[in-house]
C-alpha cells in the first residue's frame, strides 16, 4: 500500500462552521481508501469527492463522541445498500468499546445488520490490519478509552491523526517524522479548555515529533476569529495549514517539502 493524500472532509466539532463540519479524513491509497472517524455528515463529504461507502472497507475511530462517529449508522447502511452480496465486511480499529458500540448499533438496526462480518481491533496497540499499512495506537486521554492513529506505507510513509486529545507527549512518539500530522486545535492560546489544544501546543508536539507538515484542525468559533496560524508558527517552524472541508494535501508535497 503507497499513500497518495488525505482529504479533510470534516474539520470543525459538533458545533459546525461554513467551512467545518464534524470529524472526518480520508487517507488515500493505491489500493483503496482508509477512513479515519465519521461524524455527521461524512457520507455527504465522500459523495462530493466521488467516493462512495461501498468503497470504504477500513475505518480507524479515535472515540465515540457524536462528533466523530455519529455516521457510523449511516456508513454501514449506505454499504449494505450498494455492496454485492458477500461484500458487506468492514474493517474497523478503536478504542476500548468498539465492539460494545457496534453491538449497540445492531440492536437499533433492521434485519440489513445480521448480513454484515465485522473485523474488529480493539484496544489493540499494533493491530494486524488487512489494508497492508502498519497501525500503532495510542491513548490520547480525551475520554477514557480515546486513541490517536500512526500508519505507516509501505515507502515508509507516515501520517499521524490525534484525535481529540489534551496536550501528552507520549503521541510525541506516535508522531514522531510524520509526513502529514493532524493534530486537533480546538481554542486559541488565549481561551485554553481541558481535554484539547491549542495551536502553540499542537505545534509543540508537531515541533518535539519532527513532523514534516502540521495540520490544525477541529475548529471551535473561537479559533476562527484568532490569528492561530501566527500562534503555532511561533512554535513550530515547518509548514502549517489550517484544516478547510475537502482539502487535498498529497503526500508528495509533504516527502519534497
Amino acid at each position: 500500500m503507497i499513500f497518495r493524500d488525505v482529504t479533510i472532509l470534516g474539520s470543525g466539532t459538533i458545533v459546525p462552521l461554513p467551512k467545518h463540519g464534524c470529524s472526518g479524513y480520508l487517507l488515500g491509497c493505491d489500493s483503496r481508501p482508509v477512513l479515519f472517524d465519521c461524524g455527521p455528515g461524512i457520507l455527504c463529504r465522500l459523495a462530493e469527492i466521488g467516493i462512495s461507502a461501498a468503497q470504504i472497507h477500513t475505518l480507524l475511530i479515535t472515540h465515540f463522541h457524536l462528533d466523530h462517529v455519529s455516521d457510523l449508522a449511516a456508513l454501514l447502511n449506505s454499504r449494505w445498500l450498494q455492496s454485492a452480496s458477500g461484500a458487506r465486511n468492514l474493517e474497523i480499529i478503536g478504542p476500548a468499546g468498539t465492539d460494545a458500540h457496534l453491538s449497540w448499533l445492531g440492536l437499533k438496526m433492521d434485519s440489513w445488520f445480521l448480513d454484515y462480518r465485522f473485523d474488529i481491533h480493539e484496544n489493540e496497540r499494533e493491530p494486524d490490519v488487512s489494508t497492508g499499512m502498519k497501525v500503532l495506537t495510542g491513548r490520547t486521554g480525551h475520554t477514557d478509552d480515546s486513541v490517536c492513529f500512526r500508519v505507516e506505507d509501505d515507502r515508509g510513509q507516515v501520517f499521524f491523526y490525534s484525535g481529540d486529545t489534551d496536550y501528552n507527549e507520549e503521541l510525541v512518539p506516535l508522531a514522531k517524522g510524520a509526513d502529514i500530522a493532524v493534530i486537533e486545535c480546538s481554542m486559541p492560546d488565549e481561551a485554553k479548555v481541558d481535554g484539547h489544544l491549542t495551536p502553540s501546543l499542537a505545534a509543540k508536539i508537531g515541533r518535539l515529533s519532527g513532523v514534516r507538515k502540521l495540520v490544525l484542525t477541529h475548529f471551535y468559533k473561537e479559533v476562527t476569529a484568532v490569528d492561530i496560524l501566527s500562534q503555532a508558527r511561533a512554535e513550530f517552524a515547518g509548514p502549517v495549514i489550517l484544516a478547510e472541508d475537502l482539502m487535498r494535501i498529497p503526500f508528495d508535497d509533504a516527502a519534497n517539502g
